[in-house]
């Protein structure tokens, strides 16, 4: 392992949401043309007022709903 993943570990946990919010979220990663999971890494770091991550997956197909 390098330097810098050692750096940026990252920390997984499960989330339980409420359905009507994840049908939100998933609904606005649809929107922005990300994943669901961007969307709320991105959201939560904009929350915390830290620079947006640079952790990115790759954009969903349009159209594309499950």
């Amino acid at each position: 392992m390098s330097n810098s993943e050692n750096q940026r570990r990252r920390k997984t946990f499960p989330l339980e949401i409420e359905e009507e919010l994840h049908k939100s979220l998933k609904i606005k990663a649809i929107e922005e043309g990300v994943t669901l999971h961007t969307l709320i890494i991105d959201t939560l770091s904009n929350r915390v007022q830290e620079k947006p991550t640079p952790y990115r997956t790759k954009p969903k197909q349009k159209g594309t709903v499950k």
